[in-house]
């Protein structure tokens, strides 16, 4: 069940007492992807006055990805029985992490929070290290007068911009009910901004593009399809990108439970 959650006085976990650390698995020999495994090493019982009883929840997510889990309480931080925490190993490097303790006595007062915790990559013979790929989307605040939010392009890539003038704005934006109200309309421009405006070149029936054009015809190419190659009518051409592309939006949104998610999240905020 997703909650409403009340931010009020809730104290802040230092990241050196909130490390994820994941491992990777190899893929599967039928292509299958690899799957993350990952652990939680906390100190909570030190710095902070958090009941040993209080639930802990590790949330995963970027601004194309969300799951949450249950992970035992301050007093023995372990994943729930029959919940094996771990994640489809695609785009790990852009994952963030977010650990919560929960009131037991109130499940919908947090009483503290470390967010926007970076994963710790285990290596089997090599040890520790951190991801250093490109994130295929970046979120930034900046004073856009009236307008509420806008998607920007730059020779680093895409990146989606939310008006500075209220804090509460740039943390919603990261919540999944509001990434889910936003990102599809963008990863749909996104798309067709790369096919139809940009020109991307193709080899054979592939596009091939480089940077950050070809990390995004990757990600959808993996969620259905390449896109169909150019026929030399630049009209008909657009419109099969831009067919392309909303089923590359439907897929990732059926993916995802999209509707499910921000259909639940809504009944919450009605009885809260």
């Amino acid at each position: 069940m997703i909650q409403s959650f009340n931010y009020t006085n809730r104290a802040l976990i230092s990241p050196q007492d909130a490390v994820i650390r994941i491992s990777i698995s190899d893929k599967a020999k039928g292509g299958e992807p690899g799957v993350i495994r990952f652990n939680l090493d906390a100190r909570l019982d030190k710095n902070y006055e958090f009941p040993q009883d209080a639930p802990l929840v590790i949330e995963a997510y970027s601004y194309l990805y969300y799951k949450r889990f249950e992970f035992g309480t301050v007093g023995k931080p372990e994943p729930r029985i029959g919940s094996e925490p771990q994640l489809e190993a695609d785009g790990w490097e852009s994952l963030l992490f977010r650990v919560k303790v929960i009131d037991p006595q109130h499940s919908g007062r947090i009483l503290g929070e470390a967010d926007r915790l970076r994963p710790v990559l285990l290596r089997p013979g090599v040890g520790e290290s951190s991801g250093n790929k490109r994130s295929l989307l970046s979120v930034t605040s900046e004073d856009l007068g009236q307008q509420v939010w806008m998607l920007r392009f730059d020779l680093s890539g895409p990146t989606v911009v939310v008006n500075k003038g209220h804090p509460e704005l740039r943390r919603r934006m990261e919540d999944q009910l509001y990434r889910w109200l936003v990102f599809p309309e963008v990863m749909q421009r996104v798309l067709e901004r790369i096919l139809c405006v940009e020109g991307v070149d193709f080899d054979g029936a592939s596009p091939s593009a480089e940077s950050w054009r070809g990390d995004w015809l990757a990600f959808a190419t993996n969620l259905y399809q390449p896109p169909p190659a150019p026929d030399g009518d630049r009209k008909e051409d657009q419109l099969k990108w831009a067919d392309w592309s909303a089923e590359v939006v439907r897929r990732f949104c059926g993916k995802h439970s999209a509707w499910d998610v921000v259909s639940k999240a809504l009944t919450e905020e009605v009885k809260s």
